[in-house]
């Protein structure tokens, strides 16, 4: 039998070899050759894309029982005696009567959710992948959890593909630099952002997640090991420390969960030992005596063991104290300027690696050669170039593992590379052609891709990113995200009644979805379709009650619909359920003003601004209200705080004025309505009937100030 790929080579040769005849033929019949290899063309990418529909996989690599946990944990060359894998397991603590081992399994066992933390360096993620291992020997399927995925509760088919509900083991390494680069919250000064599904933060997601396959396991053979650093200073300007980055204290729901296991340092013997054991697989020459001075001049880490050695190893050195670098810090800094002291366009590489991280797209030669081609300058697509950033690359990839960088590795750079518009753009087409190219390893990549862009305001090209993603994915039950953050995005670029649709679309496919439904909800809120909003933020509420952004939302369109009462009791309940929401305390002190509960409208605003001092609304709305208590001196106060913050806010500058009047106060009152006015024409209109300026209204100048001379 024929294949059809034959058969179109078949075509496409005789179209080739006669392509003088074939135009004539076509010319009579009114087409062009081009019409038709342009038909055929577009035809054979429909038939592709139609033919590959992958799923936006879980975020969760299934490990099976009796498999090989080691190699997923740390994927690299198993015949390299460096490689994490093949180093031999350490007893850190031999002296201990208890080991480490036995502790975290009887940890592990009692509490089932276990999260080892320590120092970069101390082998935390070798403990719980061996504790893994140990378990899935047991029979345990272990659930690793993928770095720059999706997290998010799983779907059908995730449960159909785990093929088990019992004896799950979710394996969370690093969690500071998984929660780190996952989606950034926007800031507490929002006005009720439509965005909350991508701007939800990691461990809101990681319990949501969890939670439900706890119900999925209802008989409880659930465990989560994770592994997370607890250094509390940052090494790099200007960056949050490992543990800032946990937000332990903003997200206790989630942390609650853990016991906390604070691992050990390695005892000098353990140090000691793992030379012993690694050192004849190498053909690094050592003195057996030295081990031990070597240990006690060691950083207390393992990882500085192990780079020290595989530094020793590639530049032919023996291990001796002198060439021992004592410290993690060091040896990653020394081996970041030995690389580019060797190839200068390193450094461009580490800095494409950096970015990449940052927008959750994975790490290939593909991706990572033309991305530090991108950070170079113009001249960067010169053949020269592409040369020396390929040759630099093999280097960085053998010998510093580049494309699975390790803790520090990248930040010893001690800088970040801040996403700007020309980055923006290039990465958008690198990875849109790359999608077209191999779309089965760059699904994941183009929706992390569209979640930062959106995240970071680029939401034009998130919405060119989503759209080629719903190409390939049409029939898939994933498909669910991508309309959602498609509705987030429309409704950022204030395309309504689209963004609507998308979530309509999504609905359609998941209608259980809270979420969803709040954002819907949003949505019809900004179109000032407010009973339909009150439905949609209802129907999120009865699917998850202790939801506060919605109670939040749903006190919005109440207050809208000057349905003063029930708003306050939503708001209410809102701050019931998180009393740290500055913009629900704010959002109450607005409904009681317009109740004129004056008294505790100045409650909440006080209260709002305990939490975000830097809101310059609440300060100006807690002015109006103190003007309104005809408490001037404080509502000028107020007032300044909110221009301290926003200078350009005309209508403060108006209500100082309007205060300053009712004062007799007319130098000042004249001062601040100038600046209003300058600011914005319309306060002009606005004075000429104001009461608040009839004790000044015949004065000259501000008659003046008017035009009404």
């Amino acid at each position: 039998m024929v294949s059809p790929q034959a058969v179109w080579q078949t075509i496409s040769k005789l179209l080739v070899d006669n392509k003088d005849l074939v135009r004539i033929l076509l010319t009579i019949g009114g087409l062009s050759l081009s019409s038709l290899i342009g038909f055929i063309w577009w035809y054979r990418n429909q038939k592709r894309k139609r033919k590959f529909p992958p799923a936006i996989p879980s975020p969760f690599e299934i490990i099976r029982p009796n498999s090989d946990v080691l190699s997923v944990v740390f994927p690299g060359n198993k015949q390299d005696p460096l490689a994490n894998a093949s180093i031999l397991y350490q007893d850190r603590c031999p002296t201990r009567q208890v080991s480490v081992r036995r502790e975290l399994i009887r940890k592990l066992s009692e509490s089932d959710w276990l999260l080892i933390e320590g120092r970069t360096g101390l082998g935390k993620t070798r403990e719980a992948g061996e504790l893994a291992q140990l378990f899935n020997n047991e029979g345990w399927t272990v659930l690793w959890l993928k770095l720059g995925a999706w997290v998010d509760e799983p779907t059908s088919e995730h449960l159909r593909e785990l093929n088990t509900n019992r004896k799950l083991l979710f394996l969370l390494d690093d969690l500071n630099q998984r929660m780190y680069f996952a989606i950034k919250e926007k800031s507490p000064r929002a006005e009720n952002s439509p965005l909350e599904p991508i701007t939800e933060s990691l461990q809101n997601r990681l319990l949501r997640s969890l939670t439900a396959y706890e119900r999925f396991c209802s008989n409880g053979e659930i465990k989560v090991l994770a592994t997370a650093r607890n250094e509390r200073f940052s090494d790099t300007p200007g960056q949050p420390s490992a543990w800032d980055k946990l937000e332990k204290d903003k997200y206790p729901k989630f942390w609650n969960r853990f016991t906390v296991y604070e691992l050990p340092e390695p005892e000098d013997e353990a140090i000691a030992q793992l030379l012993r054991d690694t050192i004849p697989e190498t053909a690094i020459y050592a003195n057996e005596e030295n081990y031990l001075p070597i240990a006690r001049k060691n950083d207390c880490t393992f990882r500085n063991v192990v780079e020290n050695l595989v530094r020793l190893r590639n530049r032919k050195l023996p291990l001796t104290p002198n060439n021992y670098r004592d410290t993690l810090k060091e040896n990653w800094s020394k081996r970041y300027q030995d690389a580019v002291n060797r190839y200068p366009i390193a450094v461009h590489i580490y800095d494409a690696v950096d970015l990449l991280e940052q927008l959750g797209i994975s790490l290939t030669k593909a991706v990572v050669k033309p991305t530090a081609l991108l950070i170079m300058n113009s001249q960067s697509w010169q053949l020269w170039h592409r040369y020396s950033i390929n040759k630099a690359l093999d280097y960085l990839m053998d010998a510093e593992l580049i494309l699975t960088p390790r803790d520090g590795q990248i930040e010893a750079r001690e800088r970040t590379v801040e996403l700007n518009k020309k980055y923006v753009r290039g990465l958008t087409k690198l990875v849109l052609r790359l999608t077209q190219k191999q779309p089965e390893s760059m699904l994941g990549s183009l929706y992390s891709l569209a979640l930062n862009f959106n995240n970071y305001s680029y939401h034009r090209e998130a919405f060119v990113c989503l759209n080629l993603l719903i190409t390939y994915l049409p029939d898939n039950p994933e498909i669910f995200f991508v309309w959602l953050l498609l509705g987030n995005v429309l409704n950022n670029l204030q395309r309504y009644q689209e963004a609507l649709a998308s979530y309509d679309q999504a609905l359609e496919l998941n209608p259980d979805y809270d979420r969803a439904w709040n954002n819907r909800g949003n949505v019809l809120n900004n179109l000032q379709r407010y009973q339909e909003a009150l439905a949609s933020y209802d129907q999120a509420l009865e699917l998850k009650p202790d939801k506060d952004q919605a109670w939040n939302n749903r006190g919005n369109v109440l207050d809208d619909l000057q349905r003063y009462q029930e708003a306050l009791a939503s708001y209410d309940k809102a701050l019931e359920l998180n009393p740290d929401d500055d913009r629900a305390w704010y959002n109450r002190g607005n409904v009681l003003r317009k109740l004129q509960r004056y008294e505790e409208a100045i409650v909440s605003y006080d209260k709002a601004l305990e939490l975000n001092p830097d809101d310059d609304q609440a300060w100006y709305n807690r002015g109006i209200v103190l003007d309104d208590l005809q408490r001037y001196q404080e509502a000028i106060a107020s007032y300044d705080k909110a221009l301290e913050l926003n200078p350009d806010k005309d209508q403060a500058w108006y209500n100082k004025s309007c205060v300053y009047s009712l004062q007799r106060n007319c130098d000042l009152a004249i001062e601040n309505l100038a600046h209003a006015i300058n600011l914005n024409p319309e306060c002009r209109e606005d004075a000429k009937t104001d009461s608040d300026f009839d004790n000044i209204r015949e004065e000259p100048r501000f008659k003046a100030l008017l035009g009404s001379e």
